[in-house]
């Protein structure tokens, strides 16, 4: 009897783990149908970037350190990088409408990651790492035709599958930190870091070629592309201020760029000194070795809400649910402040929780705007709005490094403040349909 019972649950196990890993591939197979053409281009490669950031995100600033770089100097180049990357967002518009999405992608991004990371892998002090942010910054300047591109000749239906794939491919890229681990572990820190970088290069040119030789122009942007445009900045101000009126007088509009500012900001100050305070004394003390297990939960974490959970929400009930999760961010800062010194419990349950707020936030963000925007608005709307996504952020930086300075936690009390403040706005005002 107790044989039979126990044949049944294990029969029962199998059929529930069979159902689910059916329902998952079949949310996949889903969600990759919607990438044709340049979609599925952009998203193969997308890796050969997003796996070395990952990896330069978590020990870069330990790298900095060990060249002798304060705090302080870390959020300055921060901050810097934040403004320079706000010009190069409001040229994106000019050089898209100029040459193309395409011509523009490709210029700058040719432009500003090759010769960064080999910057950053022979740096000695931090007027390398100054050269390196300002050349950096030059792919901001085909972030905007990078979206084009991307959701140019996709139905709106099938937008919010593209912007989740996206987010699931550029979190899984932290399943690969343990490499990064190895490496680090096998040359010593600055030798493997150095070397991380060198990889870096290497995966962006290959991602680079590949896209040279696949991406089609868009059929809109093949009509205004090579016009014989001659940059005139009274004229580019203009076609600013007319975006910038657009996003005034759009209240859905203007609401999800507020929140997307508060969350920015936020998670701007808190990720220039995570790493720091960490692995610092006067923070937790981690094992720098040992961090790599938090970027790998959160990855998990993101794609498995994604595969998982998000299928599972109808499109009506969507908005309610990122309303929900915009607590996530609250938990998370509260469970950081929380964490004793060299436990990773807390720091644990707080990946965990950003993984939830990401897999929900990019996607619903973005599928918002661009359903408000009409094919023609969304290059220079986009620009209009990443331009002061990011110049808003220019302080973050800075203002991380002087209240880490004075004290570490006070750079996670500041991220708290903002998360409550985008949570009130995110339930008190934002509409479930978008609304222009």
């Amino acid at each position: 009897m107790i044989l039979s019972e126990i044949s049944q649950i294990m029969q029962s196990a199998v059929k529930n783990s069979v159902s689910l890993v059916d329902f998952q591939l079949t949310s996949l197979k889903k969600m990759a149908s919607a990438a044709k053409g340049n979609a599925k281009h952009l998203l193969i490669t997308q890796s050969a970037w997003m796996i070395p950031l990952t990896w330069l995100g978590t020990y870069a600033p330990i790298y900095m350190r060990r060249l002798g770089l304060s705090s302080s100097d870390i959020g300055n180049l921060a901050s810097l990088g934040i403004a320079l990357g706000s010009i190069g967002m409001t040229m994106g518009g000019y050089f898209s409408e100029k040459w193309g999405y395409k011509r523009t992608l490709m210029t700058f991004d040719l432009i500003a990651w090759p010769l960064s990371m080999l910057l950053f892998a022979f740096a000695q002090n931090i007027w390398w790492f100054l050269a390196g942010t300002v050349l950096i910054q030059f792919c901001n300047a085909g972030n905007s035709s990078w979206n084009c591109l991307f959701v140019g000749d996709i139905a709106k239906s099938k937008r919010s599958y593209l912007f989740t794939l996206l987010q699931i491919i550029n979190v899984a890229a932290g399943l690969a930190l343990p490499v990064a681990g190895i490496i680090v572990a096998a040359f010593g820190e600055m030798r493997g870091i150095r070397l991380l970088y060198i990889i870096a290069c290497v995966s962006m040119c290959a991602g680079w070629a590949w896209r040279q030789a696949r991406l089609k122009e868009t059929e809109s942007a093949g009509k205004t592309a090579m016009r014989d445009l001659d940059f005139n900045f009274g004229e580019e101000f203009a076609k600013f201020r007319e975006g910038l009126d657009k996003l005034k007088a759009r209240k859905s509009l203007s609401l999800i760029f507020a929140v997307q500012v508060l969350i920015a900001f936020g998670f701007g100050m808190w990720n220039t000194m995570y790493v720091i305070y960490l692995t610092d004394a006067k923070g937790l003390a981690l094992n720098s070795s040992a961090i790599t297990v938090f970027p790998v939960t959160y990855a998990v974490t993101l794609v498995a809400v994604s595969l998982i959970i998000i299928p599972l929400i109808k499109q009506k009930d969507y908005a309610r649910s990122f309303k929900i999760v915009n607590l996530a961010p609250i938990l998370s800062v509260l469970c950081v402040l929380a964490a004793p010194k060299y436990d990773m419990s807390f720091v644990m349950i707080s990946s965990i929780l950003n993984g939830v707020h990401a897999a929900f936030f990019f996607p619903f963000a973005s599928t918002y705007m661009f359903n408000i925007l009409t094919p023609k608005e969304r290059s220079r709307s986009l620009s209009v709005i990443n331009t002061l996504i990011l110049a808003a952020m220019i302080p973050a930086g800075s203002l991380a490094g002087y209240a880490y300075r004075l004290a570490p936690k006070l750079v996670f009390e500041c991220a708290l403040v903002l998360f409550i403040i985008s949570a009130y706005l995110v339930f008190a005002k934002l509409q479930d349909q978008p609304a222009a």
